[in-house]
């Protein structure tokens, strides 16, 4: 009858609607995924774009559990919300993630900051000990003394190492 088929083409549209959020949630995770390891290396712009990315899982997954009134779209079945149950549970997890990565947006910025200025100075100070060395060694200088000199080449490689790994 007629009423049936406007009931089975309402909810058709329904589950189109669904399935789209669905889709775009798994769109906007992977996004977050890539906005959060950019901006645990300190890009500025991911910050913006994963706070964003943020809103909009919220947003989606806020639809899919209560609708969406604006658009006539009901929550989920209740058959649905069973497989949204681990959805959310996860997305809580993701989330709070997501948030200690914001709230220290200043702090993640400052250190690689920190880092990047350190890198840059580590061939300085490597010249500037091979020179000391060189120069000891031209004085016949104390061979602790020396000794002491070199060992300050292999630290400030060290130092280097360590901060390249902490970039990675």
């Amino acid at each position: 009858t007629l009423v049936t088929f406007l009931h089975s083409s309402a909810w058709s549209e329904h589950d189109e609607a669904y399935q789209l959020r669905a889709a775009e949630l798994r769109v906007i995770s992977e996004r977050m995924a890539k906005y959060a390891l950019r901006a645990v290396s300190g890009s500025k712009s991911s910050f913006s774009q994963l706070q964003s990315s943020r809103a909009t899982f919220d947003k989606l997954l806020g639809e899919l559990k209560e609708g969406d009134s604006e658009i006539g779209l009901p929550p989920s079945p209740p058959t649905a919300m069973t497989k949204l149950k681990p959805l959310e549970s996860g997305w809580l997890i993701l989330r709070k993630n997501v948030d200690d990565i914001l709230v220290n947006k200043d702090a993640i910025i400052s250190v690689q900051e920190f880092i990047g200025s350190i890198s840059e100075l580590v061939p300085q100070l490597n010249t500037l000990a091979k020179q000391a060395v060189d120069a000891m060694l031209d004085s016949e200088a104390d061979k602790r003394q020396i000794t002491i000199a070199s060992e300050q080449l292999m630290l400030i490689q060290r130092i280097d190492n360590s901060v390249r790994r902490v970039l990675d």
